[in-house]
């Protein structure tokens, strides 16, 4: 049986959708909200949803790791409340939970950025978004607690993986304006990602700083072929370089502000 996990934060316009596309599949839905100022609660109560509360934390995982561990079923589905499940997808995954052959489930992400779904520069990808309790639950370490670790623990630990083929998605309303891009990704997650990394003692290069972001641009546009999307294609991969250069930025600022409290 499957119980699902959204978490959320004043997520009132999504949170709707993202229930009714799981309903289908759903034994138990999970909603783990960090005290939302908004509708959000009201309306996944109103859908059938069990409620979860955690205190606000500055990523998502350690709230996600609470109410993965509270949930009542063997099988796990993490959703964002600003992501869909497709119904050719959601039927995929209940053939194989019920075949009994794995412990995780791959599926892909079909992105959304600025107006239209990308496919290309490694904005279409696969990730474990399906799994056994038990295998999480046991696996998980700090290093989760940390932005965009994807569930690493999990990979590592999983014995009988099954890789849906890349028809089998679920759709991620990721960003539907530049602004909302720069000031989430540009600007927030390059500072986290950056005081995790500075804490397990990660130095500054001005190297890195130049070549990362261009190493990265020539990867995502032409190796992943970012500009099959044209040119939503090129801002993106110009945009996701601005972010590890202002990951390595961060890093400088933080050893500046270290010097200068010594």
């Amino acid at each position: 049986m499957l119980s699902v996990v959204i978490n959320t934060y004043n997520e009132e316009k999504n949170i709707a959708e993202c229930i009714n596309s799981v309903k289908g599949i759903a034994n138990e839905i999970v909603v783990c909200d960090m005290y939302s100022s908004d509708n959000t609660v009201k309306i996944a109560e109103s859908l059938g949803a069990t409620i979860f509360l955690h205190k606000k934390e500055k990523v998502v995982e350690p709230a996600r790791f609470s109410a993965i561990s509270s949930a009542r079923y063997d099988w796990i589905l993490v959703l964002d409340a600003d992501e869909r499940m497709i119904p050719e997808t959601a039927s995929r995954i209940s053939e194989a939970i019920n075949s009994g052959n794995y412990d995780i489930i791959y599926m892909w992400s079909r992105n959304y950025y600025f107006g239209d779904y990308v496919n290309n520069g490694g904005f279409y990808y696969e990730i474990p978004r399906c799994f056994k309790k038990e295998l999480y639950v046991t696996s998980y370490s700090d290093d989760e607690a940390k932005t965009h670790m994807n569930f690493s623990s999990i990979q590592k630990q999983c014995r009988s993986p099954l890789h849906l083929s890349k028809e089998f998605y679920y759709n991620h309303l990721a960003y539907d304006s530049i602004e909302k891009y720069v000031s989430k990704t540009i600007g927030y997650y390059a500072c986290v990602e950056a005081s995790d990394k500075y804490r397990e003692g990660l130095k500054f290069s001005k190297s890195k700083l130049i070549l990362q972001p261009v190493k990265t641009f020539i990867k995502k546009y032409f190796i992943l072929k970012g500009y099959k999307d044209g040119i939503r294609g090129l801002v993106l991969c110009v945009f996701y370089s601005v972010y590890e250069f202002s990951k390595w930025a961060n890093v400088w600022m933080l050893e500046q502000q270290e010097k200068a409290r010594n």
